[in-house]
């Protein structure tokens, strides 16, 4: 019925602490409100406590919300002692407590206090489930506040095909960068996957630094529904605002014609691609619905997934060394380690692009791959290269796996080795000397010639004149 009408799909499990039917009921009923009007939810956490009978944590409620902030605990056996208090250090009372329906809730009146808020929850049986969600409007309908949006890339698919984790973080259109996100994928049984989501433009992210959070999922374990949720985190040291408006494609005009004359526009602006601020704490999660995955063969799972391809390759000249920076690809896409390099080098682009198996290989044996998402680094110098003929250098790469599947070849980099110059020995220091007419040339007037026969010409000229007046 969703997919027909082109609504929300929602999965729930049996799995009481992962607070799903909250989480699901919270979407939905926010789903389509005005962005000033909309209940976000700040935090969504559950536990099963055992031997522990504590449940303690924060809350961050930033300035961009606070109003008809609304604190709810539920429980599966009896009521637990909830201890709440603001970033001033007063305790919170009145929770309503409603036995019957297992919860708890508190509502903050006017706008909640900006800053950390501490809660500890004691439970009373043994073993014991406790949830806590906490949900805010914005605090000033003229200032956007920030918001998380989840989704796959698909809402059906069957194995082997991988999907893709999104997450937006945006303040009003503003992309936020720096952010903690963290996925949870939850199955039918109950199985939950944690994936961190990035902004790197490497792997299943394609644009670093524009707000959107990415990463390939391949970690299947059954047929059937899959429910995902996002968590996301900002420090007041990292999370920042990218400032830079949206780009405009139309083409620059510098004037035009107006009755003859050129009216001049004013000039293009500069824009800083760098432009940012930085943000205060704040914390939010979103549900991104569920979707359907099919044909999942028995555990374990082979192996079908190469590594991604790189596409941040970067390439350096340091004295007779060339530097390769790139983001690692793993095992499996963007997940694990690689198990080694092949980086090759050509004077030709469309030779490597086309034919890269038999371009000139470098040698990677001090290579040691790092985990997926890391930063590497190789220096090597170039060998058998024709200096005459190879100005240019240029570089690609291939990961391959611990079941040798090998990711597609990299984006194409670029070096000058160096920059060819005439040799001073082979300059003859002796100036030419300028050469002079041949005398015996006579194909030519003689200018002495030339001089007197004008000069005889204005005499003459001169005595007719004056002879006539």
């Amino acid at each position: 019925m969703s997919k027909i009408t082109g609504g929300s799909h929602f999965y729930v499990s049996d799995e009481a602490q992962n607070n799903g039917l909250i989480d699901a009921f919270g979407a939905l009923t926010s789903g389509n409100t005005d962005l000033s009007q909309k209940s976000l939810q700040l935090e969504s956490k559950g536990l099963t406590l055992n031997s522990n009978a504590w449940m303690n944590d924060t809350v961050i409620i930033d300035s961009t919300v606070g109003k008809d902030t609304f604190f709810l605990i539920t429980w599966n056996s009896l009521p637990p002692s909830i201890s709440l208090w603001d970033p001033s250090g007063t305790i919170m009372e009145n929770f309503t407590v409603d036995a019957t329906s297992k919860m708890a809730y508190l509502s903050i009146p006017g706008t909640a206090k900006v800053g950390t808020w501490a809660y500890n929850l004691q439970a009373k049986a043994n073993p014991e489930t406790l949830t806590i969600t906490v949900t805010s409007r914005a605090a000033n309908s003229s200032v956007p506040p920030i918001t998380v949006n989840a989704k796959m890339n698909k809402d059906v698919n069957s194995f082997p095909s991988p999907m893709i984790v999104y997450a937006e973080i945006l303040q009003g259109y503003v992309p936020v960068l720096g952010a903690n996100v963290t996925a949870f994928i939850e199955s039918q049984n109950g199985h939950t996957e944690v994936l961190e989501l990035l902004d790197n433009g490497a792997g299943a992210d394609s644009f670093k630094n524009d707000g959107v959070y990415s990463r390939y999922f391949t970690a299947y374990t059954e047929n059937g529904r899959y429910s995902l949720k996002v968590r996301a985190h900002g420090g007041a040291n990292t999370a920042r605002l990218k400032l830079r408006p949206p780009l405009n494609r139309a083409a620059y005009i510098p004037g035009w014609v107006v009755n003859g004359e050129i009216e001049a526009n004013p000039p293009r602006p500069e824009i800083d691609e760098d432009t940012q601020t930085t943000l205060e704490d704040f914390s939010r999660t979103a549900s991104g619905g569920a979707f359907v995955v099919s044909q999942v063969p028995s555990l374990p799972l082979p192996d079908q997934y190469p590594p991604s391809q790189i596409t941040d390759l970067d390439a350096t000249v340091h004295e007779d060394k060339i530097i390769l920076t790139w983001t690692a690809p793993g095992d499996n896409f963007d997940v694990g380690k690689v198990q080694r390099y092949i980086i090759r080098i050509s004077a030709s682009i469309l030779d490597l692009r086309d034919s890269f198996d038999d371009a000139l290989q470098v040698n990677t044996t001090d290579l040691s791959p790092k985990e997926a998402n890391s930063k590497e680094s190789f220096a090597f110098k170039p060998e058998n290269i024709s200096e005459e003929n190879a100005t240019h250098i240029f570089i690609a790469i291939k990961s391959i796996d611990k079941s040798n599947l090998t990711s597609k070849v990299s984006n194409i980099a670029q070096v000058t080795l160096f920059i060819p110059q005439a040799n001073p020995d082979d300059i003859d220091p002796t100036p030419t000397p300028t050469p002079t007419p041949d005398k015996s040339h006579n194909s030519g007037v003689n200018i002495s010639t030339l001089v007197l026969s004008v000069i005889g010409s204005v005499v003459i000229v001169n005595f007719i004149l004056s002879t006539t007046i």
